[in-house]
């Protein structure tokens, strides 16, 4: 069967367009290029080297440890899709929802994952049962939430969310202590009062942060060995260090209610 007249043109001409255009469309997967666990590794590894400073777009990819051209290309799934990220002026820096994250922030993590519209559906409908692999592929099939999904895709990137979020859970639960946790107020409240009153002098300040580090060696809690030892490195920049402090003691705070430990941005 010939050819209809004129097809020669459309197919140099709008298909050929049509095809220049597919690299830009939205893609069929209903999920973003980066995915969640490794975006919010990438906040953390940059969040523990310059906290929220505004850095360039050169020196947020570098501080991410990810390439300037990976990074042109999933830019938008972190600043837009996640927001973990934001442009500020002509700069960058990690947004407050990016900063929880990075802390081990479990509310944080979670708003994170319910950004994506399939992750949050499998995981409001799934979090409360126990299934297999077999079941959770078949579970997406039947969902039908986008054409051609990528079922190994969804699967995997599910389990890997759920995965980390049980992790957070496991690390953020409190261990039981016989210590007299009005004692230690006591004495807290007692130390905040002297440094109100005398405050430390930089050669204090950084003693005072290497003999934090020392204790927080002890800590099972991967989180806070990373920002106190981010504090160490960082110690002679009081506003890094104030950023750092911050979050350790958003950390404290929420693993120990008791001891009171409100920063000056919390009060």
């Amino acid at each position: 069967m010939g050819r209809p007249k004129g097809s020669k043109n459309k197919l140099n001409g709008e298909d050929k367009k049509e095809n220049s255009d597919k690299p830009n469309r939205k893609s069929r997967s209903g999920l973003p290029q980066v995915n969640m666990v490794d975006a919010i590794e990438f906040i953390k590894k940059a969040y523990s080297l310059i906290g929220t400073s505004l850095k360039s777009f050169s020196g947020m990819m570098e501080a991410m440890g990810i390439s300037e051209a990976y990074g042109k290309r999933v830019v938008g799934d972190l600043s837009t899709v996640y927001g973990l990220i934001e442009q500020e002026d002509s700069g960058w820096k990690i947004t407050d929802l990016g900063r929880r994250a990075a802390i081990g922030d479990k509310s944080a993590v979670m708003e994170v994952l319910e950004k994506n519209k399939i992750l949050k559906v499998l995981y409001s409908d799934l979090k409360d049962k126990n299934y297999d692999r077999d079941f959770l592929e078949d579970f997406i099939k039947k969902k039908r939430f986008a054409y051609n999904i990528n079922t190994n895709l969804v699967t995997d990137r599910f389990l890997a969310a759920v995965d980390y979020l049980n992790k957070l859970q496991d690390n953020i639960k409190p261990k039981e202590t016989t210590t007299n946790t009005e004692q230690n107020q006591l004495l807290l409240d007692i130390i905040k009062l002297n440094y109100a009153l005398n405050p430390p002098e930089k050669h204090e300040i950084s003693l005072l942060v290497e003999n934090i580090s020392k204790k927080a060696e002890q800590s099972e809690d991967d989180t806070i060995k990373t920002i106190v030892d981010r504090m160490v490195k960082n110690k002679s920049n009081e506003l890094i260090l104030k950023e750092f402090l911050e979050s350790l003691i958003e950390i404290l705070s929420k693993k120990y209610p008791s001891l009171k430990l409100e920063d000056k941005k919390s009060k």
